[in-house]
């Protein structure tokens, strides 16, 4: 509203061509602070001039209406002619106020329709006068402001500053930025003055540049913040380059100086780097490798060797694989090494692009396996050299009872030969199944258990249609000192069940199994289905050899024994699975 009653005043009045200003549409929303203070500027010199003219025009009349007066004194009879002429003057002098007045009110429309605050400063730092707008923005009446010091209110001391300096020099327009403050809330404004009356008097016009000022605070705010940022990335930047130094500078230290073969590939297994232990393991310096691919080193026939690993290393389904290999030396020797092959560095879609391949120098150590397999073999044979003979002796111990028991009558010292010599071949049976044995360390104890009860079936003559067997064997294979006892526990206890269990060729069952519990015991268990032991029989302290050869072994295993003569009789032993010797 402000705006368009200014267009009127400068449409509709002869001061937009005294300011020498051509009317424009909306020529307000154009203006910038240099063009208000030029408007301003002119409307004072309009003022002054049309005030001078009046002056000057009083000034005129006055020594006129003096003479007319004294006239009239002296000449009654020109009265009416002076009084004619005094109207008629009067007349002029009214019309001059009025459009003195009409040239004021347009001035004060013009200014009151300006969109910012406007004001008038005397030299002395007083106001003048302000415009409506300034008024209402500081909540106060237009005469309030009339003769108060700049700062009264407090509410700019940018503003004081600014017109203190600027009326104290000799500059006639300057103009600044300043901040007013009103109920807590801030407002900024471009503030253009221009001196008139000789520099007696100042008039200020301010633009609200508000909005454009909060956003360039927060534009520096948010300058601020960025460079804060950009300096800790940047600080951040500089400690990772640092870290990646130190980790390059320890890289390069560990490839150069490593007693261990290094060398760096690309995808083609071309040599771009290697160190002096590389070197030295192949005989090639790094200029000659550095001509070479790795697999023109490479034991042609182990050039197969790492094709499955690498089908896994490319798309990192692992991150490195180890082998055994051979490569060819300068000087066409076979070095055996043990390989690492590893991905260095791989590009943006994860696909390698450098590999490190690690080396170890392990010629000697394979001599020396090859050595101490050489003589484990020879190692192996004389075991079962040695078991073998153990076994023919035992053979020829078992010959000689049973050939000494062809002259012995009584029937019980029969009995005790027929026993020893049964003894005597269940240890060479273990002999015999360790020297056929793959492995001289361990025994099958289950085929053992089975050729052993078959040679017991057959030495008492006894059908295996009248008495059934059952073998249950769940453990690992045995050494020979758990086999050992076990096959003479076996041994004693089977032949009692077949002698005794069964008389009058009775049908039957015998039970062998040897199985493991979860607190890693062995349980050797033997039973039958015969009459059982006699009722006075005190297994822990009867004076019989095979059942207290039973007892001393299970002793010797470290178990115990517990017997269950509820149905047929039922030996169940419990030991460990190894023996603290």
């Amino acid at each position: 509203m402000e705006q368009q009653q200014l267009a009127q005043v400068l449409e509709t009045g002869d001061i937009g061509e005294l300011l020498g200003i051509i009317n424009q549409p909306n020529l307000l929303t154009t203006l910038d602070s240099t063009q208000m203070c030029r408007i301003i500027k002119g409307l004072g010199q309009v003022v002054e001039q049309q005030t001078a003219q009046l002056t000057q025009v009083n000034q005129q009349l006055q020594p006129e209406i003096t003479k007319r007066k004294q006239a009239q004194e002296k000449w009654p009879q020109g009265n009416q002619q002076l009084e004619y002429q005094f109207q008629q003057q009067t007349t002029e002098l009214s019309k001059a106020n009025h459009q003195l007045r009409q040239a004021k009110e347009q001035l004060e429309a013009v200014l009151d329709a300006v969109p910012g605050p406007v004001s008038w400063i005397s030299a002395d730092g007083r106001y003048l006068g302000v415009n409506r707008h300034l008024a209402q923005s500081l909540q106060l009446p237009p005469e309030t402001f009339v003769g108060q010091e700049l700062g009264f209110l407090h509410s700019s001391p940018q503003f004081v500053g600014f017109m203190g300096q600027f009326l104290a020099c000799g500059e006639s327009a300057a103009s600044q930025v300043v901040e007013l403050k009103v109920k807590n809330s801030s407002k900024y404004y471009l503030i253009a003055a221009q001196k008139y009356q000789q520099g007696a008097a100042a008039v200020c016009v301010g633009i609200d540049i508000t909005q454009h000022k909060q956003a360039e605070l927060a534009l520096q705010q948010l300058n601020q913040e960025l460079e804060l940022r950009v300096e800790q990335r940047t600080a951040d930047l500089r400690k990772v380059n640092e870290q990646l130094r130190k980790s390059e500078e320890q890289f390069r230290l560990i490839f150069e100086l490593s007693p261990m073969g290094m060398a760096i590939t690309s995808t083609d297994d071309s040599v771009l780097q290697v160190n002096q232990a590389f070197c030295d393991t192949v005989g090639y310096t790094a200029d000659e490798l550095g001509q070479k691919k790795v697999t023109d080193i490479i034991y042609p026939d182990d050039l197969t060797i790492n094709l499955t690993p690498n089908k896994e290393l490319w798309p990192g389904r692992t991150s490195h694989f180890q082998m055994e290999n051979r490569l060819l030396s300068k000087d066409a020797r076979v070095i055996h090494v043990l390989t690492k092959k590893a991905v260095l560095v791989r590009d943006a879609q994860d696909k390698p692009r450098k590999f490190l391949y690690q080396i170890v120098d392990i010629t000697e150590r394979k001599q020396a396996e090859n050595q101490v397999r050489a003589s484990l073999t020879e190692k192996e044979v004389l075991l079962k050299e040695i078991h073998h003979r153990v076994k023919n002796n035992l053979q020829i111990i078992s010959s000689l009872l049973r050939l000494q028991s062809r002259k012995v009558e009584d029937p019980q010292a029969l009995s005790l030969f027929k026993d020893s010599q049964h003894r005597v071949q269940s240890m060479a049976l273990i002999h015999q199944q360790l020297y056929q044995s793959p492995n001289l360390a361990q025994i099958n104890f289950g085929k053992y258990i089975q050729t052993l009860t078959n040679n017991l079936f057959r030495s008492y003559g006894i059908n295996r249609q009248t008495i059934g067997l059952n073998i249950e064997v769940t453990t690992a294979p045995l050494t020979i000192d758990i086999a050992i006892p076990c096959g003479l526990i076996i041994n004693e206890l089977v032949s009692n069940s077949l002698k005794y269990a069964f008389p009058e060729h009775q049908y039957g069952k015998i039970e062998i199994s040897l199985s493991s519990d979860q607190h890693d015991q062995l349980i050797l268990t033997v039973s039958d289905n015969g009459i059982g032991l006699p009722d006075n029989l005190d297994f822990q302290s009867t004076k019989s050899l095979g059942l207290s050869i039973v007892r001393n072994l299970t002793a010797q295993l470290g178990g115990n024994i517990i017997l269950d003569c509820s149905q047929g009789t039922r030996l169940k032993i419990n030991f460990p699975h190894s023996l603290d010797l």
